[in-house]
């Protein structure tokens, strides 16, 4: 599964991508803001990524391709 999250105006620090269903595994996930200033935090569980960022990503973009899901 992949695609992006689009983060509309204001102060955006984290999010969470909930999947489908509840998988059997967590999946590998791979997370790039579409800012370089910003790094990122991902925990993975067998039904959601939590993506935390290092400042805010108001009017950005977050791109993510996890594999197993």
């Amino acid at each position: 599964t992949y695609g992006t999250i689009t983060v509309w105006t204001g102060v955006v620090t984290s999010c969470t991508l909930n999947f489908s269903t509840t998988l059997a595994a967590a999946p590998l996930c791979l997370i790039t803001p579409s800012s370089s200033a910003v790094t990122v935090g991902l925990a993975v569980t067998t039904s959601a990524a939590t993506i935390s960022l290092s400042a805010t990503l108001g009017g950005g973009k977050i791109f993510y391709v996890c594999l197993g899901t």
